[in-house]
């Protein structure tokens, strides 16, 4: 399995010219060394420096940090499609705006996996 962390952030820095020590002085981290943990997949950005360094360089957070997307939409899916068949399970119909927006919530994170797209709409 590929690694969760690893990114495209030396890329983009390094073909938009910039220095570690310039990332760091963007999102106000305290040296070069956060940058490079996070260049090199060793440590997971802070929201507010993954938001920063997306509008920097003009990309999604799906393009920065690929992996580390697929991993917490996995996370989110399975989440999801649990709570549905745990709702359904305990006589969910009974809340239909509810289960209606868990159903469109999953649909729109196209599960494929966890639980069939007919276990979603029964």
């Amino acid at each position: 399995m590929k690694d969760p962390y690893l990114n495209r952030l030396r890329q983009l820095r390094r073909s938009h010219g910039l220095t570690q020590d310039d990332l760091a002085s963007l999102l106000g981290a305290g040296g070069r060394s956060y940058i490079s943990m996070l260049e090199s997949g060793d440590r997971i950005p802070h929201v507010r420096d993954a938001f920063l360094l997306t509008m920097l360089f003009g990309v999604s957070f799906e393009e920065l940090f690929p992996n580390l997307y697929l991993t917490i939409k996995g996370h989110f899916q399975s989440n999801l499609s649990l709570l549905i068949k745990s709702s359904l399970e305990d006589g969910g119909e009974s809340d239909p705006v509810r289960i209606s927006f868990l159903r469109s919530a999953l649909t729109d994170s196209q599960i494929d996996s966890v639980i069939s797209q007919e276990d979603i709409w029964k």
